[in-house]
């Protein structure tokens, strides 16, 4: 079905406000694809069978009822003529759209015509199920009718700029295709919006190089303290204070390196420091580092004078993609992790993705952990990345080992839009918010019981969500097939998912009762449930399924 054709442009297709016309027969994703790959490209989407629609009051299914195909093809032709005289739009063209040769000819004279193209079986299994397909609605043999209309106009379709065999790909895939054919290079994120309704609050995401940081958009007073750690310090502070003293007066302070910088004693540190340099409530609170840093800096901010301006500059994997968004600030104590905090929100969050080259194998490591939580709670959010999360995780598995700057972008970026939407419905955490939390009951006892030294929070929150997984089947929800595709996926990626066995059992369960997540001294868990892509909530699980899960995940 596929074969290579010149590109007949009359017009250069390669500016930036082109048109790109979608074809191809019912079912191959024109209007899918196209609102995904206009929403890549930041072009008008539009659909003219739903132009038609509005136009004429009823529906396609009524308009060839009532007036018959000759008719809505006129109708067609003529909208047709008037969008075209728009750019930079991705149009939807209805399935027959281009068997005239005028109208083909009005189409690729202005726009990049591209034919989606997929076998009539294929086609068939995704529309079988729709009522919306007045050309085989009646039809006693509907796939005998989609093969017929192949034939029909196969012609047509090949006569377009492009094919694009759309067969078992995903929308994503299929619009890089689609971009790769017109020598369109796809745009990178440059930033996302966070919105907080309770407040009546935004936030801006950007991702830029760091000597890029501009505080602008802000009110962020005369003043900037930068809280930051050795490790990370010793890489970016001097680029960051560089960058901000030209136009602020830019104090630096160092804590401790590790987890243990999360106590009371450097909480005071730099509640100290803010006093000692007249901090006003307009100055800024800057977190240079990971999620130790962003929990510290954040918690300060959220109390001195009530509440000052803080920015989020983080530098690991795990603060990129999941503590520097959604405002958990805390700080720990002997009894828990995380036990004392407040949700207060960043002013601003700027991540530089080149940061993740100069992290060691074990701390990138630990944002892989928290990378393959959000595969396994984000199914909701698939149509934003254009692909199914897991089998973009998994397909791109080597390239996120690597590092790879180009995918790594797309990675930390559907995985805030995750964060942000969860956090935008359920900001302290009453509902939605705690699946979040996926693996981590178990993570945080394993961290508690073995004081902070065994594992990074990734690493524990890894064999969290195996365990998780080991919970849900016991419960019915999950398949052990289900939890093989989950560790299979961490082998990729060089994750630990088993406890080692000298840990006890009755140690780790007692640890379950300092978890935040507690109600009438109950732990939650957060389960997978049926599907790779949606969680549930638990509780009142009783010790012996708890021990047997334990039992299991040990090495």
């Amino acid at each position: 079905m596929r074969k290579k054709t010149t590109i007949k442009f009359i017009k250069d297709i390669s500016n930036d406000d082109q048109n790109i016309s979608l074809t191809g027969l019912m079912g191959s994703g024109k209007s899918t694809i196209g609102k995904y790959l206009a929403q890549q490209l930041q072009k008008k989407f539009i659909d003219t069978d739903s132009l038609i629609e509005a136009q004429e009051g009823k529906s396609i299914n009524d308009i060839f009822a009532e007036h018959g195909e000759k008719h809505f093809r006129l109708l067609e032709k003529e909208l047709i003529k008037t969008v075209l005289k728009e750019k930079n739009q991705v149009i939807s063209l209805g399935g027959g759209a281009i068997i005239d040769e005028e109208n083909r000819a009005v189409i690729k004279t202005n726009s990049a015509l591209i034919a989606l193209v997929a076998s009539p079986t294929d086609l068939y299994n995704r529309i079988r199920r729709r009522k919306n397909r007045p050309l085989i609605n009646n039809e006693e043999n509907p796939q005998q009718k989609l093969e017929d209309l192949w034939q029909q106009r196969e012609s047509a379709y090949m006569d377009s700029h492009h094919q694009i065999d759309t067969t078992g790909k995903s929308v994503n895939i299929v619009s890089t295709e689609i971009m790769k054919a017109l020598g369109i290079k796809k745009p990178k994120v440059q930033e996302q919006a966070v919105v907080i309704p309770r407040e009546n609050f935004c936030y801006k995401i950007y991702f830029k190089d760091l000597n890029r940081i501009n505080l602008s958009s802000l009110s962020p007073g005369k003043k900037i303290l930068i809280v930051s750690q050795e490790p990370v310090a010793k890489h970016y502070l001097a680029i960051l204070e560089e960058k901000l003293e030209q136009d602020f007066e830019v104090h630096t302070m160092i804590v401790e390196d590790g987890e243990k910088a999360k106590n009371f004693f450097s909480y005071q540190l730099v509640m100290q420091r803010l006093l000692s340099l007249n901090f006003e409530r307009k100055d800024t609170l800057v977190a240079l580092g990971g999620g130790v840093v962003g929990d510290l800096v954040g918690f300060a901010a959220s109390t001195y004078y009530r509440g000052i301006n803080y920015i989020q500059v983080p530098t690991t994997l795990l603060s990129m993609i999941d503590s520097s968004v959604g405002g958990k600030t805390a700080i720990n104590v002997p009894e828990g992790k995380n036990l004392i905090g407040t949700f207060y929100q960043p002013h601003m969050v700027h991540i530089d993705v080149n940061n993740l080259k100069t992290l060691s194998e074990k701390e990138y490591r630990c944002g892989l952990g928290e990378l393959v939580k959000y595969a396994l709670l984000g199914a909701r959010w698939d149509v934003l990345l254009g692909d199914d999360f897991f089998d973009f995780i998994k397909a791109n598995a080597e390239d996120i080992v690597d590092r790879n700057s180009d995918v790594m972008l797309q990675v930390i970026d559907h995985c805030l839009k995750i964060k942000a939407g969860i956090v935008s419905e359920d900001e302290t955490e009453k509902n939605i918010r705690a699946h979040l939390n996926l693996g981590h009951t178990f993570a945080h006892a394993l961290e508690e019981v073995t004081k902070y030294q065994v594992f990074s929070h990734g690493e524990a929150v890894a064999i969290g969500i195996v365990c998780s997984c080991y919970l849900s089947e016991y419960l019915g929800s999950w398949e052990p097939e289900q939890t093989e595709e989950v560790i299979e996926l961490m082998k990729s990626l060089g994750l630990k998912y088993q406890i080692p066995a000298p840990l006890d059992n009755s140690a780790i369960i007692k640890a379950f009762k300092y978890d935040k997540k507690n109600e009438g001294g109950m732990p939650k868990f957060i389960i997978p449930k049926t599907y790779i892509g949606w969680v549930d909530i638990v509780s009142n699980i009783d010790t012996a399924t708890i021990i047997k899960v334990l039992d299991r995940a040990k090495t």
